[in-house]
């Protein structure tokens, strides 16, 4: 039998085509894969690179986050700086001054991938929550039993300083000069926190306002001041331009009648209202303004305390007043007066309380009060053959009943007079007429009993005006450095 050969021949191209076919298809295949896999490859570069720039867009958010937070706290504290490194991002913070209420504040993320650098960038405003009062950290930290003397402010001579608030890296001082043709209101940049003692700090403006002024509180960009003057005991100071302050005129304020030689002594700020405080007066000595509209303060409430007002705060709708005793009514010792002014847009001021724990020969001088209220810090000063306390902390938790927690008897001196007060965790600050020891440092957990915990001789005596920012301490003095500043000792 012959053999099909045409069959097998036929069988066997067609096995040879469908292998021939399948290595066409191999080939195709791996052409492909090869084809494909860069793709894949840059696909996957893609999504790797968006995931790291999301991270990094995170984490400025986080920047941001934190540095909103702290703005809440304590405005004047956030500032440039660099972060520790987070694996592959560098980050860092920066903060430029838009004004003396706002920062720009940019965070900055930074990492480098495939030889390449990257960065994201968040930018947002930050406006100062506190339109003015304490911006001192809640505890001041270091050693405060040897206090030291950082920078100082010269205004010039026989420019003696009356009072400070320092707010957001600036201190503004007022001062009352011996010549009324001298500036008496002052500017100063504190941003740099711990300058050598030789080296003054930077005045960024000034102006004269007219005799003088006693006392100031900054709310916003606008600084009210108590003057010294008959016919303008309220004046308001354009701040809004440090390096060229301006008094308004159209915001002056005259509240006595004509030929009163009452002038301003005292002021404070809260809740859009200013309290002004007088010296002795032929009619009321404590006055408060509607401050809605901050250049054209109206007044809208007054009380006749019949003596000077040394020193004002208020907390809680209560105003507690710092003063000597009235000397027409020598058998009630009030040298501190407690109003409530919860209803003084209405022009309602009822005296709800008194306090007159030594003779009338002594007076109310300094205020300072906690945070929620509970506690008052309360100076005294003049003449004092008894050697009664001059300086108590007293709870006023119920303003309609004050009672005593502890008191101190300064005996550094004779006849100390504790001229201002800042208390903050278990310390106390204090300003007074000790020539040698006019600032010292008390413990309120033992403060009857033990002596002060540190001491300075502060250079020209201090008037009494001190206020705190942060972990430093500002007190202005009676002639050439008319600002010094006070830091913990070095450890």
């Amino acid at each position: 039998m012959i053999p099909n050969f045409k069959l097998q021949i036929s069988n066997f191209n067609k096995r040879g085509a469908v292998v021939f076919e399948i290595l066409i298809a191999m080939a195709l295949i791996v052409a492909l894969i090869v084809s494909i896999l860069p793709l894949v490859s840059g696909g996957q570069d893609m999504i790797v690179g968006s995931e790291t720039n999301q991270e990094a867009l995170y984490k400025a958010e986080d920047i941001l986050g934190k540095a909103r937070a702290v703005s809440l706290l304590d405005f004047s504290s956030v500032r440039t700086a660099n972060y520790p490194n987070q694996g592959i991002y560098s980050r860092d913070i920066i903060v430029n001054d838009v004004d003396s209420l706002t920062k720009e504040v940019t965070s900055k993320v930074s990492w480098n991938a495939g030889g390449q650098d990257f960065t994201v960038s968040l930018t947002t405003l930050l406006t100062n929550p506190i339109l003015g009062g304490d911006t001192c950290n809640s505890v001041l930290t270091g050693d405060w039993t040897s206090p030291r003397l950082l920078g100082a402010v010269d205004v010039s001579d026989n420019n003696k300083g009356t009072d400070v608030d320092v707010f957001s890296n600036k201190a503004y001082i007022t001062t009352d000069a011996t010549s009324p043709e001298k500036d008496d209101f002052y500017i100063v940049d504190v941003s740099n926190s711990n300058p050598p003692p030789s080296r003054y700090l930077p005045i960024l403006g000034s102006i004269n306002t007219g005799p003088g002024l006693a006392a100031v509180h900054v709310a916003g960009k606008y600084a009210y001041v108590a003057n010294i003057s008959a016919t303008n005991q309220l004046q308001v100071i354009d701040i809004s331009l440090p390096a060229a302050p301006s008094e308004l005129a159209i915001a002056r304020r005259d509240v006595t009648k004509a030929g009163d030689v009452a002038v301003g002594s005292s002021i404070f700020y809260a809740d859009k209202k200013i309290y002004l405080g007088l010296s002795k007066s032929d009619g009321p000595e404590f006055y408060v303004f509607d401050t809605t509209d901050p250049i054209n303060p109206s007044k809208v409430a007054s009380f006749e305390t019949n003596t000077k007002v040394n020193a004002i705060i208020i907390k809680n709708g209560v105003a507690y007043l710092a003063v000597p005793d009235n000397p027409d009514t020598s058998l009630i010792n009030e040298q501190l007066i407690v109003l409530d002014v919860s209803q003084a847009n209405l022009g309602i001021i009822t005296q709800i309380n008194a306090f007159g724990p030594n003779p009338i020969t002594m007076s109310g001088e300094s205020l300072y009060i906690s945070k929620g209220g509970n506690t008052l810090y309360f100076g005294e000063g003049g003449a004092n053959p008894s050697n009664d306390p001059q300086f108590f902390l007293l709870d006023v938790s119920n303003p309609y009943s004050i009672t005593v927690i502890d008191s101190k008897f300064i005996d550094t001196a004779n006849d100390v007079s504790v001229r201002a007060i800042i208390a903050k965790g278990n310390l106390a600050f204090t300003v007074n007429s000790d020539p040698d020891k006019d600032f010292q440092v008390f413990d309120l957990d033992n403060l009857s009993n033990s002596p002060y915990q540190g001491y300075l001789n502060i250079e020209q005596a201090s008037v009494g005006g001190m206020d705190c920012e942060g972990n430093l301490i500002y007190v202005v003095q009676r002639s050439n450095k008319a600002l010094q500043i006070i830091g913990p000792g070095e450890y």
